[in-house]
């Protein structure tokens, strides 16, 4: 009984982390996926270091042929499932801001994972010796998952349902075939990344 009405006490919570939880394990189904399948690098849970503190964390980072993948998950509830013939709720990108069933989003995910990008893609070039590194393309991405997503065109991000992250990556692999990263090139750009990170060295 006692733990019965701490759940209900604190259901909202409770739901929120048990979505959270459902959506970084469908996440996860798909990187495991590209890993063994296209042979990218993961790395999960990066800690983003400022002043010798972790004041952020990227979720995952996929490191392979078309470059770095910056992926941030976004976890919401949906509304109800409407009637027969209604509406999808829907992810959409209206040029300005994320909406989610036509409302916007309280927090700002582009600006989030825009911003992990840039962390990111700073870290390359201290770990190269503060060097431009320009063949190295790094791609911010939001994924939700769960939900029908409106597929972003002409922005310098992704916005994808976890299902299409496949998808996405093989269409940019064909439309960057010349600037591809090399396996070894990859593997080295995962482990600067992952002593660097774990060291808290830079960021």
């Amino acid at each position: 009984m006692w733990a019965g009405w701490l759940i209900r006490g604190n259901w909202g919570r409770v739901r929120r982390e048990l979505l959270g939880a459902k959506g970084e394990r469908a996440v996860g189904d798909v990187l495991d996926a590209l890993r063994r399948e296209l042979g990218y690098f993961v790395l999960h849970d990066v800690p983003i270091h400022r002043d010798g503190k972790v004041v952020a964390n990227v979720d995952h980072i996929l490191i392979g042929p078309v470059g770095v993948i910056v992926i941030e998950t976004k976890t919401l509830m949906k509304p109800p499932a409407p009637s027969k013939g209604g509406r999808k709720a829907v992810i959409a990108f209206d040029g300005k801001r994320v909406v989610a069933d036509g409302l916007p989003l309280e927090r700002d995910p582009v600006a989030q994972v825009r911003r992990n990008a840039e962390d990111v893609r700073a870290q390359i070039r201290r770990g190269n010796g503060d060097a431009e590194v320009p063949a190295v393309v790094v791609w911010p991405v939001l994924l939700f998952p769960g939900w029908w997503v409106e597929e972003t065109k002409g922005t310098d991000f992704g916005l994808l349902n976890p299902d299409r992250l496949f998808a996405w990556i093989r269409g940019r692999e064909r439309n960057h075939g010349a600037d591809l990263l090399s396996e070894e090139r990859a593997a080295q750009l995962c482990e600067s990344l992952r002593t660097l990170t774990a060291e808290g060295r830079v960021w």
